[in-house]
């Protein structure tokens, strides 16, 4: 399977879309998400020339050129290629270029402190390779996994796939310090059935700061603590916990040092248990039955799921939450 077909840079790509539509269409109809015009492919109805039935539609992830005449669909990037495939060149150019010079794509350079592990840890991340540089099936199910997810490029451009030993087939989401150097990494599984579905680095010293993002909040401004990274992406300042212990010590010191902080767990039984302790704990938790009535929204699992759904492009941001944290301890109705 040929990826490059999915990858696309929306900056980029609007810009040589507006220059062809405007050269060779007319009557173009624009909104924030679409374009509308009349289908290059069948060229509408052959007796009205005011019917437009060529879509182009931004929220898709790619984005996806459909006419409602003649049914072809395909991706922008297939249908600018086989079309205007002059623009097309000059749309690869400039995103091969912007990969080149904002993309660091080499091995990850990770700290290892315990002597003990060293040879094995080196012998395990020695496989670790960058999204963008691999080749071959598993990057591109990688790849597709992010975009499937609505991933910011700007973000899964810096991961990597594990390719042998203990991580692999395995997404490799690095935890950078204040010196935005990886001292910690977790393993998202890439096929349903592995078990477990994340790995995190091995930490028998017990020095690691396991929090998400931890060195780039505002810590002056509220900050929502989700158990996954990739929910965390979706939310304005916000950190990810990989596997909340509440009788975790160093956990418990590093969350302490954040002084408004609001626990926004996954909708499940599991996390049901953990919000009732939170909340005796007198610790803010998210009501998500409350959430979901309140936007007219379906049932979900956790943020991204709910991202996906709606089709958010934007981060959440706290004002947006807020309504829907509670401290109070007669709010564990909500999780029994």
């Amino acid at each position: 399977m040929n990826f490059n077909k999915y990858i696309h840079n929306e900056f980029a790509l609007e810009r040589q879309l507006k220059i062809i539509l405007s050269v060779h269409f007319s009557n173009v109809f624009e909104k924030s998400d679409y374009y509308n015009f009349r289908c290059n492919v069948c060229g509408d109805s052959k007796k009205s020339r005011t019917k437009k039935r060529g879509y182009i539609l931004k929220r898709k992830k790619p984005w996806m050129y459909y006419c409602h005449n003649c049914n072809y669909e395909t991706t922008v990037e297939k249908w600018m290629k086989e079309y205007f495939p002059s623009y097309y060149k000059d749309y690869l150019k400039e995103i091969l270029s912007e990969v080149n010079k904002d993309i660091i794509i080499k091995n990850p350079e990770i700290r290892i402190k315990s002597n003990k592990s060293q040879d094995e840890e080196k012998k395990n991340t020695k496989f670790f390779v960058p999204i963008l540089k691999g080749k071959g099936e598993i990057f591109d199910i990688a790849k597709q996994f992010c975009y499937n997810r609505l991933i910011p490029e700007s973000i899964w451009h810096k991961w990597f796939v594990a390719t042998d030993e203990m991580y692999r087939n395995r997404i490799i989401i690095p935890f950078y310090d204040d010196n935005n150097k990886i001292y910690y990494y977790q393993g998202r599984s890439l096929y349903d059935y592995m078990i477990p579905k994340y790995l995190s680095r091995k930490d028998a010293s017990g020095n690691f700061n396991t929090i998400y993002n931890f060195y780039n909040i505002d810590k002056t401004k509220p900050v929502i603590i989700l158990e996954g990274p990739i929910d965390s992406l979706f939310i304005n300042n916000a950190v990810a916990i990989t596997g909340l212990k509440i009788k975790d010590e160093k956990l418990q010191k590093n969350l302490n040092s954040i002084p408004r902080r609001y626990y926004l767990l996954d909708s499940d039984e599991d996390a049901c248990r953990k919000n009732i302790q939170l909340l005796k704990n007198g610790e803010y938790i998210f009501i998500w039955d409350k959430f979901l009535k309140a936007n007219n929204y379906p049932m979900v699992k956790d943020i991204n799921e709910l991202v996906i759904i709606i089709q958010k492009k934007d981060q959440f941001s706290f004002e947006e939450l807020e309504p829907f944290f509670t401290n109070k301890l007669y709010d564990k109705i909500y999780f029994m």
